[in-house]
């Protein structure tokens, strides 16, 4: 993390902003971005321009300048009485595409209960007409699943895929977009339940945007609580869903959980991504059985040029681990657990403290997006004298 100081020796830029307290909370913000500034995310966010910057807000300094002409501070420079003006959810973004064939990809095991909830959603709560369905199926063939199959075949083509080996998602999704034939793939868990008809249309245009790379969605759990809202390098050690489990209400007016904007990494559990991307990075690597392999599959994305994506305007129900179990469920997990993650330290080590949309005044032990005390001073010279 660059110091004021040594920020404004950089001859590009031409404007700062910093993490404020408001009515006694911190509240840290991402690096400028983009696409949460067309949502008006930064709208409160105080700012400091440069003597030669005709320019008064951050979003004209970027149309005149680019956005290498924005810094962040992260470091509480202004206090604040209260909030501000409260965030307001900007309307859904339109991705005109046209329709292309979009592959659901659905590995499946134990739970025909969610299975069903997953395949009503996909054909009841859909409105999206070109889709095909595969279901990968890791060791689950009875009557009630052949049921719903026939019945999810009244709505769109079905096929199933038996895998029975050994539980590994990359394996089963890899064999999954190995028998499907659509222009976008998307991966889907079998304890993920669409609520939205439009949903698909978001993800699916995102997706074929030409610099996209992996799309991913809000997932909340049935209690309205956030499951999901990307993923960010940093936390952990490793990983995490930041925001994980913040309440409806608080998430309603948090720009960084409702708006469409870039992330590092999304979540596997609904990833949308075009085929020929996939296939760029010759899709996930089956090393990572259980966990990492969405977040290693973004960055390898990422390091290809492309841009992953968070779609905070589309918004599913996970029913997260009940189709599975949760990962620490027992010592045999746990220890396949912490051989993944070594894996996955070792080759991205160093983006681990890389992520733009990570504020060093989070407490990087919580996945809620808790920030350190409204006193919270970030390391090294960040002694700046600013004239109101």
């Amino acid at each position: 993390v660059q110091a004021p100081r040594a920020i404004l020796r950089r001859p590009e830029i031409k404007a700062l902003f910093c993490d404020f307290v408001a009515g006694g909370v911190l509240t840290p913000q991402p690096q400028w971005n983009p696409s949460l500034a067309r949502c008006g995310a930064f709208a409160e966010t105080p700012s400091f321009f440069t003597a030669d910057a005709n320019e008064t807000t951050l979003q004209c300094i970027a149309d005149q300048h680019g956005d290498a002409a924005i810094a962040r501070i992260p470091l509480p420079l202004v206090k604040r009485s209260s909030a501000g003006v409260q965030f307001t959810p900007p309307p859904r973004l339109s991705d005109p595409t046209g329709l292309p064939l979009v592959s659901a990809i659905i590995p499946t095991k134990y739970r025909m209960d969610l299975l069903e909830k997953c395949l009503t959603g996909l054909a009841t709560k859909t409105d999206y007409p070109n889709l095909e369905i595969v279901v990968v199926d890791n060791g689950v063939t009875n009557e009630t699943f052949m049921g719903l199959i026939e019945k999810a075949s009244r709505s769109f083509v079905v096929r199933v895929v038996e895998d029975k080996g050994s539980f590994n998602f990359s394996r089963l999704m890899n064999t999954g977009v190995s028998a499907s034939q659509g222009e976008v793939v998307l991966s889907l868990n079998d304890d993920v339940e669409a609520t939205d008809k439009g949903w698909l249309h978001q993800m699916a245009g995102s997706a074929m945007q030409p610099h996209a790379g992996a799309v991913g969605a809000r997932l909340i759990y049935p209690d309205g609580s956030i499951q999901h809202a990307g993923v960010v390098l940093g936390l952990g050690g490793t990983c995490a869903h930041l925001w994980r489990g913040l309440d409806p209400k608080t998430a309603l007016s948090n720009p960084y959980v409702m708006s469409p904007s870039n992330r590092m990494a999304v979540t596997g559990a609904c990833l949308a991504v075009r085929r020929s991307a996939f296939d760029r990075v010759r899709g996930f690597d089956e090393a990572f059985p259980v966990a990492y392999n969405d977040i290693d599959f973004c960055l390898r994305l990422q390091e290809a040029g492309l841009q992953n994506f968070y779609r905070g305007d589309v918004c599913l129900i996970h029913h997260e681990g009940q189709s599975r179990g949760t990962d620490d469920a027992t010592v045999s997990k746990r220890r396949r657990q912490s051989v993944e993650a070594a894996k996955f330290f070792q080759r991205w080590a160093d983006l681990l403290d890389k992520d733009p949309n990570f504020s060093p005044a989070f407490d990087a032990t919580r996945e809620i997006g808790i920030a350190h005390d409204a006193n919270y001073a970030a390391p090294g010279d960040y002694t700046l004298s600013l004239r109101a």
